[in-house]
């Protein structure tokens, strides 16, 4: 089977440069980080939960726990969401988004 293409680091920038103009810049670049850095699926980040993501405490994760419904192959799986995946991006950067684009909007 061949290898689906990925992006190469300059791609990466000019989607950041391209999210940074859009609509909802910061909730873009969550989304596109948790796809490049983390290694989340579409389906995967679409089908997430304030719960998978925040703990009862109000912080958020530092693993996501993805149960089987939730991932292909129904195979339940962790990912991990911290900032040793990338320096340029803070774990306090992704708590600010969640909350601003997931939290409140639910809220």
């Amino acid at each position: 089977m061949k290898q689906a293409p990925v992006l190469t680091e300059r791609d990466l920038k000019r989607v950041l440069q391209h999210v940074a103009r859009s609509s909802f810049p910061a909730r873009n670049r969550c989304v596109l980080m948790l796809s490049w850095l983390a290694g989340m699926r579409v389906a995967e980040i679409a089908a997430l939960k304030l719960g998978d993501i925040c703990a009862p405490d109000g912080t958020i994760r530092a693993e996501i726990q993805l149960a089987p419904e939730q991932t292909k192959g129904s195979s339940a799986r962790t990912v991990l969401i911290s900032t040793q995946h990338a320096p340029e991006v803070s774990h306090n950067e992704i708590e600010e988004s969640v909350v601003e684009y997931i939290i409140n909007p639910v809220i």
